[in-house]
């Protein structure tokens, strides 16, 4: 599509939902779209990716996913970190969906093991370690984890000395 080509773009029906906060009124004229479940949802997302398709489908895009790929592909090293007993660092080999946390005897980062991996969650890359927290003694780790983009979380904890997570979860955080 020409950069002056017009687009398009489907209709966003407004709602009528209105609420009070302490005496301000706020409108919320597009609350039906924060259920990505609904059918009505799922239609106006597929009708905006049409029209991104449109102005993205340039011939030339192959070429440019390429080279993104290729400036991408490189390791990556997070600051080391000590939390009782262990020293931490996330790592990314180049192309890992998501960087992985390794545990390291000392701050060198000889003799290390892949302590949080969470490109091993999800066939297609998207979960996700949001905040993390150890405690004071270093012995255990909480983590926020995240999948397929969705901001709700199910916070787990680990063992550091073992790295087994223990089965106590608590799902549906924000």
């Amino acid at each position: 599509m020409a950069p002056e080509a017009t687009l398009s773009y489907p209709h966003a029906r407004r709602d009528s939902v209105v609420e009070d906060h302490f005496g301000t009124r706020v409108e919320d004229p597009y609350r039906w779209l924060e259920d990505p479940e609904s059918e009505e949802t799922k239609a106006f997302i597929a009708a905006e990716n049409e029209v991104s398709e449109q102005y993205l489908n340039t011939p030339i895009r192959k070429q440019i996913l390429k080279a993104l790929i290729k400036y991408q592909n490189y390791p990556k090293f997070g600051v080391p970190f000590k939390e009782g007993d262990y020293w931490y660092s996330w790592r990314n080999t180049g192309l890992q969906n998501q960087s992985v946390l390794h545990q390291h005897a000392d701050k060198t980062g000889k003799n290390t093991k892949i302590f949080l991996d969470p490109n091993t969650w999800a066939e297609d890359g998207t979960a996700t370690v949001g905040s993390f927290k150890f405690t004071e003694d270093g012995s255990l780790m909480a983590y926020a984890r995240g999948d397929k983009g969705s901001d709700w979380r199910t916070i787990q904890i680990l063992q550091t000395e073992t790295g087994k997570t223990l089965e106590d979860k608590l799902e549906h955080a924000k």
